[in-house]
């Protein structure tokens, strides 16, 4: 710290701040003279870097900045229910652990004698000091903080400070009429088929309320600010917002999340895949699966949409030639262990359909005769088993069926849960493939 700036009234502060920690801020675990500086040390994990580190480390990679974002919108409303205010937001006072957690850096507001204090600052770090700030007419000490929220998300969106501004009089007569930061969208690296969706478009107009030059025209807290970033921070949420309006890049915004945290991860790669189901590529919907499945095979959704698009796929496949049927198989095995047992008919019933594409007609049959008893009302499943004994030419086992089934179809027509004129077609039907059998 500047010597000129560590007075009585900022030592006084000091103390209060470390007697009285914020859970969202770094401890203070030292302070006190060295050398010609005044100094002031923090508790830091190795992981822990600035966020200008972090910006620098994603420049073209806006969207990577916006989640850490919106939790430093709750670790300043934490801060603003403690007893330091304003705390001074900029690049360099937040940090963020390895886990992407920010914290505050806390250090008491100093008072500047004059514009001129400000000298020396760079361009980034300026341009989140509030205007009012910079003339030195210190209204609201939340609406100082907001300023410099509404700054560093345009800063995270990719938005240049002036490039005619190079000396330091000359930035700090800019900042002093909040022109420091350049708000035009076209120059950020925002990607231009994502600027005038209704997300965006908000969160500009939330980022300008921010940048008031007014202080009482600010939002009193970052809550709206929050509340703006959260669909353009979550890929899943402007995916969705692309999609309703009619727009392209919804993959796209999806897939360069990828690379994130395992459950952003998952995430965009499902809602990816539920994209390509509805657009009928179920090719791509599977690749997609594939990969959220390698991080996380015991989640039941992913597993759904698979079994589903393997499914589709396979409908349409030659019958010798469905490669992914291992696949399928290993997801229908997967959710029947989970499923209701009418659920369970179902995916047995899928399962031997795939075994009798490979021409396994004893794993077919297994798999039936399961599905048959699963759900014992569902004679679709019967009469295939029937179908199936035939092809293994089993007679004996194939007559005994048959009597089983005929027996539930009346069974049904008694109970009023089948129509007699469905009764005549199952039989009707049975009668058809008993005809295959040899006459005794």
């Amino acid at each position: 710290m500047d010597p000129r700036f560590c007075d009585e009234r900022f030592r006084l502060a000091l103390k209060n701040l470390r007697e009285h920690p914020c859970a969202a801020a770094l401890e203070i675990v030292g302070e006190g003279w060295s050398g010609a500086h005044y100094y002031i040390e923090y508790a830091l994990t190795p992981d822990w870097q600035t966020m200008e580190e972090s910006f620098a480390a994603t420049a073209h990679r806006w969207y990577a900045r916006l989640p850490a974002l919106v939790r430093v919108c709750d670790a300043l409303a934490t801060w603003q229910r403690s007893r330091m205010l304003p705390l001074g937001l900029s690049v360099r006072s937040i940090g963020l652990a390895g886990d992407g957690t920010p914290t505050l850096v806390p250090c008491p507001p100093v008072t500047l004698s004059s514009a001129r204090d400000l000298f020396g600052l760079d361009a980034p770090v300026l341009a989140a000091t509030a205007p009012e700030t910079v003339r030195r007419v210190q209204l609201n000490p939340y609406a100082e903080d907001c300023y410099a929220l509404g700054v560093l998300v345009a800063q995270a969106l990719g938005f240049p400070t002036t490039g005619a501004v190079i000396d330091d009089e000359s930035r700090v007569e800019a900042q002093a009429r909040g022109a420091l930061l350049l708000a035009a969208l076209e120059r950020s690296t925002v990607d231009t088929f994502l600027r005038d969706t209704p997300p965006l478009r908000q969160l500009m107009q939330t980022v300008a309320r921010y940048r008031h030059s007014v202080p009482d025209a600010r939002p009193p807290d970052a809550g709206a600010m929050r509340a703006a970033l959260e669909p353009v921070a979550d890929p899943v949420a402007l995916a969705r917002a692309l999609r309703a309006a009619g727009s392209d890049g919804a993959l796209d915004v999806l897939t360069r999340s990828f690379d994130s945290s395992a459950a952003s991860a998952i995430r965009c790669r499902e809602e990816a895949a539920a994209i390509c189901q509805e657009d009928g590529d179920w090719a791509a919907a599977v690749a997609y699966l594939d990969e959220a499945i390698a991080i996380a095979p015991n989640q039941l959704s992913l597993r759904e949409g698979r079994c589903e698009a393997l499914w589709r796929l396979f409908a349409v496949a030659p019958d010798d030639a469905f490669e992914p049927a291992d696949r399928l198989l290993e997801d229908i095995q997967f959710l029947t262990r989970l499923a209701e047992r009418r659920d369970i008919a179902g995916l047995r019933g899928r399962a031997a359909a795939v075994h009798r594409g490979r021409g396994d007609h004893h794993e077919e049959a297994a798999e039936l005769y399961a599905a048959s008893r699963a759900d014992p009302e569902n004679v679709a499943l019967l009469v295939e088993y029937l179908r199936c004994l035939l092809d293994l030419r089993d007679p004996d086992s194939a007559t005994r069926v048959a009597q089983t089934a005929r027996r539930r179809i009346a069974g049904l027509v008694t109970a009023g849960r089948m129509m007699e004129g469905a009764a005549h077609r199952w039989n009707a039907r049975i009668d058809e493939l008993l005809g295959q059998l040899p006459a005794s």
